[in-house]
């Protein structure tokens, strides 16, 4: 007797042990009505689980693409208005005549000095100007710079400047030293425009721009 024909009794007669078989035609009945668990439309009802893979495969395969194409576009949008730096910006002196840092008024009588000066970039020293720096020196003053150190310390100020134009470097660096660290210097330069200065002293460096002028009033080389 097969298991589906002892269920199909076992619903009629849970008891068989107890009372008489039921009739046969009645188990033929209940097997006859019970589902078909093969059928097509028992089928059709359980989940394919492999068009579900296939689905969830094809949804992550959309989305990876629409976020590619999001970020394709966002980095175009950027690449057309935002220009690659490359770090070096145009040679602009900063000279002006103002009130001195207080830091840079050691030795003068009047409280808040006023003097063209330029600070470096990282504010650790002052360049004061007495007056225009020219190339070739001027006839009636020197080009005089008082370096002011910061914090005050001893140790050869040393000066490596470049001439540029704009951010493009012109002919070869020139050096010059302030022996005994930031202080009185004369510092003349071999032609006019903008120099680009890196100061070192005392394990200490900086960085500013000064504008050497043309001194008209200087005898024209004959050539």
């Amino acid at each position: 007797m097969s298991d589906s024909v002892i269920d199909a009794i076992r619903q009629v007669d849970p008891c068989p042990e107890e009372l008489g078989p039921p009739p046969i035609d009645m188990v033929h009945r209940r097997l006859a009505e019970a589902p078909d668990l093969d059928s097509p439309a028992r089928r059709s009802r359980r989940p394919n689980v492999s068009a579900m893979a296939v689905t969830a495969s094809s949804l992550v395969v959309v989305a990876v693409a629409v976020l590619a194409i999001a970020l394709l576009g966002h980095a175009h949008r950027r690449g057309r208005t935002v220009q690659p730096s490359s770090g070096v910006t145009a040679c602009h002196s900063t000279a002006r005549v103002g009130v001195l840092p207080p830091w840079a008024r050691s030795g003068f009588s009047d409280p808040r000095p006023r003097m063209r000066y330029a600070l470096g970039r990282s504010g650790q020293i002052a360049a004061i100007l007495w007056g225009s720096l020219n190339s070739p020196p001027a006839a009636d003053h020197n080009n005089k710079i008082l370096w002011v150190s910061r914090t005050p310390v001893a140790g050869t100020l040393h000066i490596h400047a470049q001439r540029m134009s704009g951010t493009k470097r012109l002919g070869a660096p020139v050096s010059r030293e302030v022996a005994g660290g930031p202080g009185p210097s004369i510092i003349d330069l071999p032609e006019s425009g903008c120099w680009r200065m890196t100061l070192r002293w005392a394990g200490r460096t900086d960085h500013l721009d000064l504008r050497y002028l043309p001194n008209s009033s200087a005898p024209v080389p004959i050539t």
